[in-house]
């Protein structure tokens, strides 16, 4: 009988060492893009080439256009019927005023600068520039096919451009300048240490 029971307590043991070794794992994975951007300095996002833009990548960037929104996010309230915004998305370009070469992609930025985008936007339709540039920093994330097929590129489609133009032009990335790489690093690293203390702790108890 009290084999038994020192089987079953073992047992017991194991299962929390695994659901808390799971728990890591999970955790690492959740918070490794910004693991992996919190390796590297964050470059000017304007002297990029298109090809030389990838996921992950760290980028400050000044904002002189933008092509309108393509895109918008919401959170459900209590005290609303009407869902609140909470993050937009945009048109930019990459490079500036002196690329060659260029392609269209995206910025995700907070609801609270909607009026700021959209008047830059309206000045450069109208042919005016925008007196109050825009700086952002954030990383590179790479559109997931709704994103970029549902919206994205239906952003350009309605505004006349061709299938083969599309293919050219544009490239399934944004900048998410609500990232906050670091702190969010951070915060991996702070979970992962404290469910790690608790496996080590599991093991020592075990023993």
């Amino acid at each position: 009988m009290l084999e038994k029971l020192k089987d079953k307590s073992t047992l017991k043991k194991l299962s929390i060492i695994i659901i808390l070794l799971v728990m890591v794992l999970s955790l690492i994975l959740a918070y490794f893009s910004h693991l992996k951007a919190m390796k590297r300095e964050p470059v000017k996002f304007e002297s990029l080439a298109p090809d030389e833009i990838s996921k992950d990548l760290m980028v400050d960037v000044t904002l002189y256009d933008n092509f309108g929104c393509y895109m918008e996010e919401y959170r459900n309230s209590q005290d609303t019927i009407i869902p609140i915004p909470t993050s937009l998305y945009y048109v930019i370009w990459t490079g500036d005023d002196k690329a060659e070469d260029y392609r269209y992609m995206g910025i995700k930025v907070p609801a609270s600068d909607q009026e700021a985008m959209d008047e830059m936007a309206e000045a450069f339709y109208n042919g005016y520039g925008y007196s109050d540039p825009i700086s952002y920093s954030g990383v590179i994330k790479r559109m997931t096919p709704e994103e970029y097929n549902k919206y994205f590129t239906q952003y350009f489609e309605e505004g006349g451009l061709s299938a083969d133009e599309i293919d050219d032009w544009l490239i399934p990335y944004y900048i998410d300048t609500d990232a906050h790489v670091e702190s969010k690093a951070t915060s991996g690293w702070l979970l992962v240490g404290i469910t790690a203390a608790f496996i080590l702790f599991a093991v020592i108890r075990r023993g």
